[in-house]
């Protein structure tokens, strides 16, 4: 049987602060605490890196009060720390608001500053999708990097739509 290796979060238990720790099977390999204030808002892996997006722990979330953990896979050591939140995290690229609108759903607008980061360094994006006219409210589904542009799906009441927004270096 092949085993693969799995990330968990653990929620505070007195007098154990959170953490993060990886396991093989049924050996934890590594274990890394959480600081008081902060909550894990989502982890993902991508970029060569484990990559978990905090933020303050309680009350209403701002993409611009949390901050990104770029962790070593392997040894669970943090190799970076980025402004923002964790929306996807790709084998090519990871993308984090850095600012965004504070909902994501029944919009007619939506703006948000984004950090594309990859191999080559980061870059930021910038970025509002207005309502479709006769269309309604919309929801936005996600950011996603491609190629050279950062794609923004959303669904309104005439279906799926995307929006295509460049990066500069």
């Amino acid at each position: 049987m092949i085993t693969a290796p799995v990330y968990l979060y653990d929620p505070p238990s007195s007098p154990r602060p959170a953490q993060i720790r990886r396991v093989d099977g049924a050996r934890t390999v590594w274990t890394l605490p959480v600081p008081t204030q902060l909550t894990r808002q989502s982890a993902q892996l991508g970029l060569g890196g484990l990559w978990i997006s905090l933020c303050p722990t309680g009350g209403v979330i701002a993409a611009s009060a949390c901050e990104t953990w770029q962790l070593s896979p392997e040894t669970g050591e943090r190799l970076n720390s980025w402004p923002g939140e964790l929306w996807t995290a790709q084998t090519d690229a990871v993308v984090l608001a850095t600012d965004r609108s504070r909902s994501f759903d029944t919009l007619d607008v939506f703006t948000f500053q984004a950090t594309v980061v990859q191999a080559t360094g980061p870059r930021a994006v910038t970025g509002q999708l207005d309502a479709r006219p006769d269309c309604g409210g919309f929801d936005v589904l996600g950011l996603r990097w491609m190629g050279e542009t950062l794609r923004l799906s959303a669904r309104d009441g005439c279906g799926l739509w995307t929006k295509r927004f460049g990066g500069t270096p």
